[in-house]
């Protein structure tokens, strides 16, 4: 399937958008969060927030390596016509509970950085938003290639006798 623009732009503008948006429910909370949280270790703690928020962020790419190496198997399979080599990696997808762990840690650390007194509201924002948007991109990656038939990055569906061929094995 032919992808236009629009479709390119959105991979792009989509992770943006919600990274953008998560720093502006910071904003929207942080009046609530100044009346009990306050004092001199927020500088400290703002700090380290913003160092493991970005880390983690980054460690997330690990699972896109991961799914890309498993498309690219498929997609090497598929380009050499090797039937058998195709059969073998096309079914292999994500744990249902890796993604389970990805989504929840995801979510644990943007809540913890939402729930840390920063003293400044640009930094807040600026770090929450680079960590949802790189997790939101890593995600939107990830799910896209975990199925190679589906999604931006797709692989044509191999001819019927292909398929024949794991029925008879």
């Amino acid at each position: 399937m032919k992808q236009t623009t629009r479709d390119q732009l959105w991979v792009v503008l989509r992770p943006i958008l919600q990274g953008i948006a998560a720093g502006l429910v910071y904003l929207a909370i942080r009046p609530a969060l100044n009346t009990y949280i306050a004092g001199d270790e927020g500088a400290m703690t703002s700090g380290t927030s913003a160092f493991f928020g970005m880390l983690y962020a980054v460690v997330g790419g690990f699972s896109v390596f991961e799914v890309l190496r498993q498309w690219n198997e498929v997609k090497g399979a598929y380009d050499s016509h090797n039937h058998q080599k195709y059969l073998e990696n096309v079914e292999k997808r994500l744990p249902w509970h890796l993604k389970v762990a990805w989504w929840g840690t995801s979510a644990m650390i943007v809540t913890a950085m939402m729930l840390t007194y920063w003293q400044h509201s640009l930094t807040a924002f600026f770090t929450i938003a680079s960590v949802v948007g790189i997790e939101s991109f890593w995600w939107l990656v990830a799910m896209d290639l975990d199925d190679p038939h589906t999604g931006f990055w797709n692989i044509p569906i191999p001819p019927a006798d292909w398929w024949e061929i794991k029925k008879e094995g």
